[in-house]
């Protein structure tokens, strides 16, 4: 069973490229720390940041890059009122 699913996902892989695929998802990573470093306030940012969660947390440095630009005060949303 083990191999007959490792065939199957094998032929259904052969026509994409791991290497694309990895630029891919590296470049939507990357525009989404860009839209968190320019954004204007610390409540935009954090929305910003709030909004690009999944894809900053592909970063090898996520722990480091979200250190380095969340000084301050930081502003989270929560899913209801307080």
């Amino acid at each position: 069973m083990t191999i007959k699913l490792v065939n199957s996902v094998s032929d259904k892989m052969k026509r994409f490229s791991r290497k694309e695929t990895i630029a891919f998802y590296q470049s939507i990573m990357e525009r989404a720390w860009q839209q968190i470093e320019t954004a204007g306030t610390p409540e935009v940012k954090s929305q910003m940041y709030d909004q690009s969660l999944e894809w900053t947390m592909l970063d090898k440095n996520y722990d480091q890059r979200t250190r380095t630009f969340f000084v301050g005060p930081i502003f989270l949303r929560c899913g209801g009122p307080l």
